[in-house]
């Protein structure tokens, strides 16, 4: 998903940075740090501070990106047929994505610098990082509360 940052001043108008994984859980440590307020420390947070990608950095997560889609009969019964749909829980660690349901069904491992629009899936080419993300998106999708 794009994401628009114009701060005039301060963020360099017309710069695309199309290496920086960012998700929603980033914004409270990055929002603390453009403001000088302190991270509660007393408290683990998912997101890292990447601040500097929106000042002319290319960064690089310290961490896996985590994401799950609230899938439900009800309000997200989207498509209909359930063979078509994707896997529930995600993880980006690098260049890989994997899906998978939080029950361990469906994995699907793509190879977003080689295939970015997610065309083929990898997790049978590539068994021990499929393994390893497997295993730390069904840690993280438990850790749920």
């Amino acid at each position: 998903m794009p994401l628009i940052v114009r701060w005039p001043g301060h963020v360099p108008a017309g710069r695309v940075d199309d290496q920086t994984v960012m998700g929603s859980v980033d914004f409270f440590p990055m929002f603390c740090k453009l403001t000088d307020t302190a991270l509660p420390s007393d408290a683990k947070f998912d997101g890292e501070d990447l601040t500097g990608s929106f000042f002319g950095k290319n960064l690089v997560r310290q961490h896996p990106l985590f994401w799950e889609y609230g899938r439900n009969n009800v309000s997200f019964d989207y498509p209909k047929n359930p063979r078509d749909r994707s896997p529930n829980v995600a993880i980006r660690d690098g260049k890989w994505k994997l899906l998978i349901n939080a029950d361990g069904s469906g994995v699907e491992l793509y190879d977003l610098i080689g295939d970015r629009n997610e065309t083929k899936n990898v997790a049978d080419t590539n068994p021990d990082v499929t393994q390893r993300l497997s295993e730390a998106a069904l840690q993280w999708r438990k850790s749920l509360p």
